[in-house]
């Protein structure tokens, strides 16, 4: 069993599935994107994960952004079995959807959402 890229992953799946890009930081290039960051939670007997993941959603107007957070969280609280090397017990929302404007990229709005995922990693390491 392997511990999980969740960064990696997670911004994986849902580029692929929401088809827009996703990252681990802000793209200024872009008007609409969605970043994912770990920003904590507890390894588990080192094949079971916990990681709290903070989904940020960015677009040239609140509205926009808000439909990208919801799309997002509507992928996040259906996952359940397997995605790509990865078992996923649940997804809960722990935190969100609120409004955070991002001070760097004025021009744009932003919403975000904490989630707590219970997975673990198939690939051997």
């Amino acid at each position: 069993m392997a511990r999980v890229d969740v960064e990696g992953w997670l911004g994986t799946l849902l580029g692929s599935r929401l088809s827009l890009p996703v990252a681990s930081k802000p793209q200024a290039t872009a008007t609409r994107f969605v970043v994912v960051k770990r920003t904590g939670g507890p390894a588990h007997l080192r094949m079971f994960d916990r990681p709290l993941v903070v989904v940020e959603a960015y677009g040239p107007t609140e509205t926009k952004a808000i439909e990208t957070l919801n799309a997002a969280r509507d992928v996040l609280l259906s996952l359940r079995g397997i995605h790509n090397d990865v078992n996923v017990y649940s997804t809960s929302e722990v935190g969100g959807p609120g409004t955070l404007p991002d001070p760097l990229l004025p021009k744009l709005a932003r919403y975000t959402a904490t989630y707590e995922l219970h997975l673990i990693g198939l690939r051997a390491a």
